[in-house]
């Protein structure tokens, strides 16, 4: 009985996690977008987000991880931690690199 608790409080604490990584990214878009990245701070992102400066860093690390976690949102429209480049839809477009050996072609197109 012990396992069926435990599994179900790293489920909420998961969910409780995948909230505050979206809660921070909704307020550093909406930052980003009124005041610019250079003047956005870390400590308005905590604010708009509703948490301490301290979770912005340890979800993120750096106020780039945050940007570039707010541009794979935009480009891909949700907040999965694949990178971009890692996505279904972008290696279409692109192929990988043997890929394209295999096929006998080093360039796109």
């Amino acid at each position: 009985m012990p396992e069926v608790k435990v599994a179900a409080a790293e489920g909420r604490r998961q969910k409780k996690a995948r909230q505050t990584r979206r809660r921070i990214l909704a307020a550093a878009a909406e930052l980003f977008t009124r005041h610019g990245y250079t003047v956005t701070t870390i400590q308005q992102i905590a604010e708009q987000a509703d948490v301490a400066w301290q979770t912005v860093y340890s979800v993120f690390g750096t106020k780039a991880a945050v940007l570039s976690a707010v541009f794979d949102v935009a480009v891909a429209g949700d907040d999965e931690p694949i990178p971009v480049a890692e996505r279904p839809f972008v290696q279409a477009i692109f192929p990988r690199r043997s890929d394209r050996t295999r096929q006998g072609s080093d360039s796109i197109g």
